[in-house]
């Protein structure tokens, strides 16, 4: 492989996972994003009055060698109110409840191309009679890299950009959201890596720009009969253009999930993306434990040559007092 065949391919990878989002995607994809609207949607840390942790794994491909990899960690919850009280003659300051925090760190690794992040999150959430609306607003720094023992050049010697693979690129970025909800529904519309920034990864002048991703995503619940619930949802992911003269490339997550006894679920999506992928999820919550598992089939061609892709969420949440959450009483 010679290295102007490599920086191709580096350029597929800035725009997406080579083979499956060539333009749509450089950001980690997540098939239970309905799990933790958080990972997409700054906007909602703490927006359901829950202290929330969740982590997921995720490999593609099952089978295809260095087939894409994705980890994340999260935590994200309301600052509790306060009521304003006196102390020895003093008045002392109070919290409204409006306010959200949270972190976030994920990994994803697609061949040689390795990219970590890490950030840090603020939510303003603004009550309505029977809803709320939700501001957010993530900083974060990515890490990009790349694993030169996996690749393999016919002289290593010989190439003029070996040496300088191999560094670390760090990025800072930020990431916006708005976000709507009620008991029963939501709809929100984030922007992430706002500064669209440069990633230079050898000394050739040649820089790939980490385009602005948009998420639109909404749902809601219809209660069916005492016992069963359907959450019907969508994601749509789009970004800005990818090469000069180029249009953006959208995709689109579309499906439900059926709740029995609001403790386990099915979910059955269509993800429309190259050719079409089928996304079957399961979960159950017990207790504070909640725990997810999604299978996703392609209707591509390297469907042949794997066992699909895989993905794990474990979630805990706390926070069903009543009395410690008064804001809930909204609704």
């Amino acid at each position: 492989m010679g290295v102007k065949r490599f920086l191709l391919m580096l350029a597929c990878l800035m725009g997406g996972n080579i083979f499956y989002y060539l333009h749509a995607q450089q950001l980690p994809l997540y098939s239970q994003y309905i799990q933790n609207i958080f990972i997409l949607n700054p906007a909602a840390a703490g927006h359901d009055g829950y202290t929330t942790y969740n982590m997921t794994a995720r490999r593609q491909w099952i089978g295809y060698k260095d087939g894409p990899q994705t980890y994340s960690a999260s935590g994200q919850m309301r600052l509790l109110k306060k009521q304003k009280a006196v102390a020895q003659g003093k008045l002392q300051g109070g919290r409204s409840g409006r306010v959200g925090v949270g972190a976030n760190f994920f990994g994803d690794i697609n061949g040689a191309i390795t990219k970590m992040g890490i950030g840090g999150t603020y939510a303003y959430h603004i009550y309505f009679q029977n809803s709320q609306l939700s501001f957010g607003l993530t900083g974060k720094i990515m890490q990009v890299g790349i694993d030169k023992n996996k690749l393999s050049f016919e002289d290593n010697s010989s190439e003029p950009l070996w040496n300088q693979l191999g560094k670390n690129i760090y990025i800072p970025d930020a990431q916006v959201g708005v976000y709507w909800s009620s008991i029963k529904g939501f709809i929100g519309l984030s922007v992430d890596q706002l500064f669209e920034s440069a990633v230079s990864l050898t000394s050739n002048d040649v820089d790939y720009r980490m385009r602005r991703q948009y998420y639109l995503l909404g749902g809601y619940n219809f209660p069916i009969g005492d016992n069963y619930d359907l959450e019907p949802s969508f994601l749509i992911k789009t970004n800005e253009k990818i090469l000069k003269g180029s249009l953006a490339t959208s995709q689109a997550d579309i499906g439900a999930r059926f709740f029995i006894g609001k403790m386990y679920w099915l979910g059955c999506y269509y993800r429309t993306a190259y050719k079409g992928t089928y996304i079957l999820s399961l979960g159950m919550r017990y207790n504070q434990f909640i725990f997810g598992y999604a299978f996703d089939y392609s209707s591509s061609g390297i469907t042949n040559a794997t066992y699909g892709s895989h993905e794990f969420v474990l979630a805990l949440k706390f926070g069903d007092s009543a009395r410690r959450y008064r804001w809930i009483e909204r609704y």
